[in-house]
């Protein structure tokens, strides 16, 4: 039977993967590609890529908000 340690060891794990997944740039430039081409080849609406566009860039913004609060903490801690 697991600990209590070990269960909040997994529950970390599962977190900080949900975390990097959430605020990788990279996934997200790519998801924005795929609805631009998606819209080019017609698939969505103009009213849908603009929709996700928009949620797509807020998410890129604070992605990039929080690698800089990581990066400044990062300069805390060494300081």
């Amino acid at each position: 039977m697991f600990g209590l340690n070990s269960v909040i060891k997994v529950v970390k794990l599962v977190y900080d993967q949900a975390v990097d997944e959430y605020y990788n740039e990279d996934k997200i430039k790519e998801k924005l590609l795929r609805i631009s081409l998606k819209y080019d080849r017609g698939e969505i609406s103009e009213a849908e890529y603009e929709e996700r566009e928009e949620e797509l860039i807020e998410r890129l913004a604070e992605a990039r908000r929080y690698r800089k609060e990581l990066e400044d903490e990062g300069v805390r801690e060494d300081e």
